[in-house]
């Protein structure tokens, strides 16, 4: 083994498919507390990067450390030169290149900076270096905790440094966003999924944001120059992040009965070569029955509650074209779990021209009423609003577009 990431939990990571990308292997290794030392000395490695909960325990082992492991006294990356270990901090450098590309400025700034762990050490490191004008260190045993952080309202800029969040447990979060009225950015170091509930709610009030995708890219970029001594171009962090993305983000329409979800969803799906899937395909499948039959014996609420099931059933998937039914908003939960996930397209057509064969709810109830009863719910949960009026080659296009300008925007 030559290069790898230990951790006690490894099932989250991104880092594999991010080595493996730059062009070499990449092995996860996960450790328990009581094989660590005997993994490290061993030294079976030309260059590890450590993750939680390791990044302070390895110390010891090292023989000499960078500036950075001083000052934050953690360290992410180990490099074997001939058996002597040396320790790198690449999280600051990393940290500085997701404020640049959001835009980010601490500058004269209040920072709110939640988490008690070496992440959290390396951001507050780096809130320094950019000037902030005060550091908010928020823990659940600190002066400033999750209960009293409120009366910091005058915060700037709040930074999630804790793992809360993450994937599968990735319906967490610490504060609630509209207690803080001058806040101006969010960045959440969690990067799976690539939009936590926190960021999601931090876009919807209009603030600058950022995952922890860029600090993963850019940190991971320069762990690659440490490993085999070699400098990498700058825009190969931009090339991790869309390959990532990519990999990884779903693609989900949505939108009134008829509109054309599974018609695009389906020629979209074979433009990007990412799998297909539709909600009331799969709800046929498990089930036996379509959704026109579900409702017509059992009732509308009965199938929501199916479909609700499907949907929560679509959470651990990624990199697919998913086509939810015309009423899924119904389950706003649901519905916003699978938007952290995924970049939503909300297809619009015409009234008139909606199809309307096999549609149960648009024949107990007018076209103008169910749309305007859902609008919102559409609009709210959409990332971009895509017409469906053109040819389908016309759609097509406007959506991957729409999403590749999504990816190398500054968001994610």
């Amino acid at each position: 083994m030559k290069y790898a990431l230990i951790g006690g939990d490894l099932s989250y990571t991104y880092s594999q498919m991010i080595h493996n990308f730059l062009g070499y292997e990449y092995d996860l290794v996960v450790l328990k507390h009581n094989e660590l030392s005997s993994f490290i000395l061993a030294k079976d490695f030309k260059g590890i990067n450590i993750t939680n909960p390791y990044k302070q325990i390895v110390l010891p082992y090292c023989d000499s450390v960078s500036e950075y492991v001083c000052l934050t006294k953690s360290t992410n990356t180990i490099i074997n030169n001939d058996g002597r270990l040396s320790a790198y901090n690449t999280d600051t450098s990393g940290f500085i290149y997701t404020l640049h590309r959001a835009g980010i400025k601490f500058e004269g700034r209040k920072v709110m900076i939640m988490g008690e762990g070496a992440t959290s050490r390396s951001v507050r490191l780096t809130s320094k270096f950019c000037k902030a004008r005060q550091i908010i260190h928020v823990g659940r045993k600190s002066s400033v905790n999750y209960q009293n952080c409120y009366d910091q309202n005058d915060t700037n800029v709040i930074v999630n440094a804790t793992p809360v969040g993450t994937f599968p447990n990735n319906g967490e979060v610490l504060v609630d966003l509209k207690q803080f009225p001058h806040l101006e950015a969010v960045v959440d170091v969690v990067y799976n999924p690539l939009r936590t509930p926190l960021l999601i709610q931090a876009e919807r009030l209009g603030l600058k944001t950022s995952s922890g995708l860029p600090m993963l890219a850019a940190q991971a970029k320069r762990s690659s120059e440490l490993f085999r001594n070699d400098k990498l171009p700058s825009e190969v962090i931009e090339d991790i992040i869309e390959y990532i993305s990519d990999k990884v983000l779903n693609i989900v329409l949505i939108g009134m009965p008829g509109c054309g979800k599974t018609t695009i969803g389906r020629m979209l799906s074979e433009k990007l070569q990412k799998t297909f899937l539709d909600t009331d395909e799969l709800i046929k499948l498990n089930t036996g029955k379509s959704p026109e039959q579900i409702i017509k014996n059992n009732g509308e609420s009965s199938f929501r509650k199916t479909e609700r099931k499907t949907i929560y059933s679509l959470l651990g998937k990624k990199g697919n074209v998913i086509s939810l039914g015309g009423g899924a908003i119904i389950s706003k939960t649901a519905c916003e779990a699978l938007k952290q996930h995924s970049f939503v397209v909300y297809l619009h057509r015409d009234l008139s021209l909606l199809d309307e064969d096999k549609r149960p709810v648009l024949q107990r109830m007018s076209k103008q009423k169910l749309y305007e009863e859902r609008k919102a719910a559409y609009e709210s949960l959409a990332d971009v609003k895509i017409n469906n009026t053109g040819s389908f080659d016309t759609v097509i296009f406007d959506i991957i577009k729409a999403y590749k300008d999504f990816i190398r925007s500054n968001a994610l």
